[in-house]
């Protein structure tokens, strides 16, 4: 009759133990596959899942990727999660500038004169003086709004308009004076402010460009920035060339855009030619 065998009673108990353990690290890990968000690795730490003010949440599985969505880190609005994206706030000059964007600054479109229809022709003539002045005389205008909690006041001051005259050349103003209907005294006198003279013939489109500095303080700080708008006048200019024939006489005449015939001659006016 064979004999039983007998192990040591500490043989016995390793074997339990570890029977023990296969039974219960299978139970606590799960069957999941490596490499899922929240799965497989236990070197990343997966995310708080459900976490709240007053609700900790439960700690989630370890994850591969440490590469997180949004979704990953705070969940969905859905489960009530609250997360705390971090904001960068803009600077000071930053906020000036939103602010300034909100800001409606006035259209300073060109205008001169004499106005071109006054006449027969319907143009002014070579070397006529021009005056130069723009459909808005406004100088400063103010602002105000709150951005990210910070109040920011804006002052714009206009510097200078300049004229671009479309033959090339700039007239740049810091004022300028509006022609009158019916100019007194001698027809041929210049803007006391900002003129331009014409001395080829041609159909002309101006633009007038606004130069405003914007000053801004706002929180203790403060700063300016210039900005540049440009508009363009609504018609062209015609600069044409009168033709003249010179008679003998006695009387000295005008045609009324300062076209002079002196030393006892008179100016006869004919067809303009552009």
């Amino acid at each position: 009759m064979p004999t039983r065998r007998q192990y040591h009673p500490v043989v016995i108990t390793t074997l339990m133990m570890l029977a023990l353990a296969a039974l219960v690290v299978p139970a606590a890990f799960g069957n999941d596959s490596p490499g899922d968000v929240g799965k497989g690795s236990a070197t990343n730490t997966g995310p708080t899942v459900g976490a709240s003010a007053n609700n900790p949440g439960k700690p989630g599985k370890p994850g591969k990727n440490p590469t997180r969505s949004f979704t990953d880190l705070c969940g969905t609005p859905e489960k009530g999660v609250a997360c705390a994206i971090p904001v960068e706030t803009p600077s000071p000059h930053e906020i000036a500038r939103r602010v300034y964007a909100e800001m409606v600054l006035p259209q300073h479109t060109p205008v001169f004169g004499p106005p071109p229809d006054q006449n027969e022709w319907g143009m002014i003539p070579v070397g006529y003086p021009i005056w130069l002045w723009a459909t808005n005389d406004t100088i400063t205008m103010s602002h105000s709004a709150t951005e990210y909690g910070l109040t920011v006041a804006l002052t714009a001051k206009r510097l200078s308009v300049a004229f671009n005259m479309g033959d090339g050349k700039v007239k740049r103003c810091t004022a300028f004076t509006k022609r009158p209907a019916k100019l007194t005294g001698d027809p041929m006198k210049t803007s006391p402010t900002c003129g331009y003279v014409y001395t080829k013939p041609g159909k002309y489109r101006l633009s007038a460009t606004t130069t405003w500095l914007i000053l801004w303080e706002a929180g203790g700080d403060s700063g300016s920035f210039t900005v540049a708008l440009t508009a363009e006048a609504k018609d062209p200019l015609v600069i044409g060339e009168l033709l003249t024939v010179i008679t003998p006489g006695r009387l000295i005449v005008t045609n009324g855009l300062g076209c002079y015939c002196l030393v006892q001659l008179v100016c006869t006016l004919r067809t303009p030619t552009l």
